[in-house]
């Protein structure tokens, strides 16, 4: 019996360390990672709210290197205010750039269209403590915070957290969360929001589950895109401000964030539309709102306590 029990936990340790350890290399051919970004564009809130595609669409060889094409079949922008203009329009796609990938060593390179020179995208042999390097760390300091494992298409991937400001990850065999070949806005300044909103490869849907739906974007009839709206009134504050959250945004919870990454503050306000902060909360700085979506979004505001 004792025999069997030891054989059973060894299976079990065995079977537990081979989820996370098999390395999943990036997709080469076949995948779609659908994109949400929202962007100020003026005053008093005003938010264009971008949807589009990445796709995997033939090879190209530069400087006797082959190299998958990235391109953006269209882009879907929707306004909710005094940006120009209101509604919603169309951009035409556009080739986004090229990568490879090293699989011996789990390191992805990208070549941006106007350019010839390759750069590191990803490293997926990060430890916890490491500085994040290359095009998605150029404009940040991002270190690795840490690392766990996600289930995705009946597999276990590695999953860096290497930007809680923003809510960022690194996935095994998917790419960045923050717009997949987005650069890290850090935690100093207030960045534009990215998000991956689905990713599918080979016909079948694998992030976040396999129910979204993930369809190429090339006409405003996909699913409309949802602006979320988030104001703070006063910014900078000195004794309270005011948050305001649009009414189609549900979310669980909202976490905050210093300018160094640091988690200072958590609260359960998935109830509320509208709620005060207190200034005795926080010392003089810059912090970070990050609400938590029902369906995983993430979505972050800045605020300053003077």
């Amino acid at each position: 019996m004792k025999k069997l029990l030891v054989f059973i936990f060894v299976l079990f340790v065995i079977t537990t360390y081979s989820q996370t350890s098999q390395y999943h290399p990036f997709p080469d051919s076949a995948a779609i990672w659908n994109i949400e970004s929202d962007q100020s564009c003026g005053l008093f809130f005003d938010i264009w709210h971008y949807s589009y595609s990445i796709i995997i669409s033939g090879d190209t060889v530069l400087n006797g290197t082959s190299y998958h094409k990235l391109n953006v079949p269209l882009t879907v922008v929707t306004s909710n205010g005094s940006c120009n203009s209101s509604g919603t329009w169309t951009i035409q796609g556009h080739y986004a750039g090229c990568i490879r990938q090293d699989t011996s060593i789990k390191k992805v390179f990208f070549i941006f269209p106007s350019d010839s020179v390759e750069q590191l995208l990803y490293d997926f042999n990060l430890v916890v403590g490491d500085t994040v390097k290359g095009l998605i760390g150029i404009y940040s300091a991002d270190v690795v915070q840490s690392i766990d494992s996600i289930l995705i298409g009946g597999d276990y991937r590695k999953r860096w957290v290497i930007n809680p400001c923003y809510g960022i990850y690194l996935i095994e065999g998917i790419g960045s969360t923050y717009g997949l070949i987005e650069s890290s806005p850090g935690c100093l300044s207030e960045g534009n929001n990215y998000t991956i909103s689905c990713f599918k490869q080979n016909s079948f849907t694998l992030y976040p589950d396999n129910t979204t739906n993930c369809d190429i974007i090339n006409s405003t009839k996909n699913d409309p895109p949802k602006i979320f709206l988030v104001t703070i009134s006063p910014n900078p504050f000195h004794t309270s401000t005011l948050i305001e959250v649009s009414a189609e945004f549900e979310y669980t919870d909202l976490k905050i964030y210093n300018n160094l990454g640091i988690h200072v503050y958590e609260e359960e306000i998935s109830k509320k539309k509208s709620f005060l902060i207190n200034r005795n909360h926080f010392e003089v700085g810059v912090y970070f709102l990050q609400f938590i979506g029902i369906n995983g979004q993430i979505l972050t505001k800045q605020f300053v306590v003077e």
